[in-house]
């Protein structure tokens, strides 16, 4: 049986703050990450650490950039400012891109086995 891990997530960035979300999850693994990602970086792999398939997946920029899941060829954009939140998706892998014009930090937290 796998264990059960609670994952309480507070964040403040700038002016946003989004508190107290709290989520029971069954999940194994956990990665986070900060990037600082220079404009015009193009389908950058990001590093998925020990998470082999992560189906939670939070991303915050401070800059618009887009990502693509699982090698597909659509891009998802993330506004600047704007938490990204997917869950219940299998992610086995994540392409990002920045042509914002600015450095872009990147907060991506992976949750999954």
């Amino acid at each position: 049986m796998a264990e059960v891990v609670r994952l309480e997530l507070q964040l403040a960035v700038g002016t946003l703050s989004v508190a107290d979300i709290e989520q029971s999850l069954s999940e194994t693994v956990v990665n986070y990450q900060i990037l600082s990602v220079t404009t015009g970086s193009t389908d950058i792999a990001l590093a998925f650490g020990a998470v082999t398939t992560a189906d939670i997946l939070y991303i915050y920029s401070n800059q618009q950039i887009s990502y693509k899941l699982n090698s597909s060829a659509t891009a998802i954009t993330v506004d600047a400012d704007k938490p990204h939140l997917l869950y219940g998706t299998s992610v086995t892998a994540l392409t990002y891109t920045n042509a914002s014009g600015s450095t872009a930090t990147i907060r991506i937290l992976l949750a999954g086995a």
